[in-house]
């Protein structure tokens, strides 16, 4: 009771504190949004470098400006391709308590920034320059109010490249040899704390055929037909499998199908490719799939369409549980995936951030001009209460020892 009591006293002197500017955190927000940084693109214009330059430049001047002092390490990802690490205090204290993280990264194509009443449009304003912008404000507000300590390592901010292909810039964080107590990562969750995240599975899957003149399709093996009863077994592997409120939905998505070299012809091979959505661990859904397809197209039947398969899994992650224990927030299950489940570690995790996954990746991506300030604050919330909450540990061990 006494602790709960304490965090939200702590959040109440927050606000009568250092209350940012609402303009302010629009104005950074629209900087961010107005640069591209569509995801590895190979051009030193268009891809993240341009945005980590100015996110640097912004956190050095208003360190500079509010007079505490901050670190800033460029980890390399690729040639001109940094992931940028952020933390208060002595060179020596990097590992932090706390980490607030997200990307800078967009998927393509990219389009300009508009403001049409509350809402904000453009490539990245939801997925994740809102939550870039809001971590930024954030970090130095809870400095300036003296709540978080310049000195200690208590706090720090990541901001990494290639999340939207697979991670790439997640994956490289381990070697800067650091370790934190919990880490906050930040995408678009409607303002929400995740309870779950939803696992998955991408699969490439050929079918091999043999391929003659049209005139005698007697003789050949037409590969689309061997994938169309591929895809009834991809259906078919969702049946009776457990779901989980903390998750999300078990779903399939069917993204590419090709096949076929000429009108005239039997075709010799056929492909789809897609991904699962999973409550459960991949590997049930790899086996049951194998079966599957062994029954719908195995090679060994001669009255069955393939001549062959091919089957590859490129990705597949196990569904996670996420920390929701803050006070004051609602709680879902996320359907999508995220750089939670790249980072491996035993700290505390903690998903949230401004605007809709619903519209992140489309052409109509928004985030509204409130959800941005709010955002702010539940950054620091949750800051706060995790702080505090090692705070506890650390008394009661101490209590234990001296005891």
């Amino acid at each position: 009771m006494i602790y709960r009591l304490f965090f939200f006293l702590s959040i109440l002197f927050a606000s009568v504190c250092v209350q940012a500017d609402d303009a302010e955190i629009i104005d950074l927000h629209k900087s961010l949004v107005s640069i591209q940084s569509t995801t590895k693109t190979g051009d030193s214009q268009t891809d993240e470098r341009n945005v980590q330059t100015f996110i640097e430049k912004w956190l050095r001047e208003t360190a500079e400006k509010n007079n505490f002092r901050i670190n800033i390490e460029r980890q390399q990802v690729t040639e001109g391709r940094d992931n940028l690490y952020v933390y208060a205090g002595a060179a020596t204290e990097r590992s932090t308590s706390v980490m607030m993280t997200s990307h800078v990264d967009t998927v393509p194509p990219h389009f300009g920034y508009r403001v049409e009443g509350d809402k904000i449009y453009g490539r990245g304003t939801n997925d994740a320059k809102g939550c870039v912008a809001a971590m930024m404000i954030a970090f130095r507000d809870l400095i300036v109010s003296k709540q978080v300590k310049e000195e200690g390592g208590e706090l720090s901010l990541l901001f990494v490249v290639g999340e939207e292909i697979g991670g790439e810039g997640m994956t490289e964080v381990p070697k800067l040899g650091l370790t934190w107590d919990t880490v906050i990562f930040g995408e678009p969750t409607d303002s929400k704390l995740a309870s779950g995240q939803i696992g998955g599975m991408v699969f490439n899957i050929t079918a091999l055929g043999k391929t003659v003149h049209s005139g005698f399709p007697e003789l050949g093996i037409n590969a689309i037909d061997g994938l169309r009863a591929i895809m009834d077994a991809l259906h078919l592997a969702l049946d009776g499998l457990d779901s989980n409120p903390n998750y999300g939905q078990n779903s399939l998505t069917i993204a590419q199908i090709r096949g076929g070299v000429a009108d005239n012809a039997v075709p010799p091979s056929a492909w789809v490719s897609g991904s699962y959505r999973l409550t459960v661990s991949p590997s049930k859904v790899v086996e049951k799939l194998g079966r599957l397809i062994n029954e719908k197209a195995c090679p060994s039947d001669p009255d069955n369409p393939c001549k062959s398969v091919e089957v590859k899994y490129p990705l597949q992650e196990d569904p996670l549980d996420i920390d929701h224990d803050v006070p004051g927030f609602e709680t879902f299950g996320a359907r999508f995936g995220s750089d939670i489940s790249v980072l491996k570690g035993k700290h505390h995790k903690y998903l949230f951030g401004p605007g809709s996954i619903l519209t992140a990746h489309q052409p109509d991506e928004f985030v509204t001009k409130q959800e941005l300030v709010r955002a702010v604050d539940g950054y620091k919330k949750i800051v706060l209460f995790r702080l505090q909450a090692g705070k506890n540990v650390s008394a009661a061990v101490d209590h234990r020892i001296q005891g």
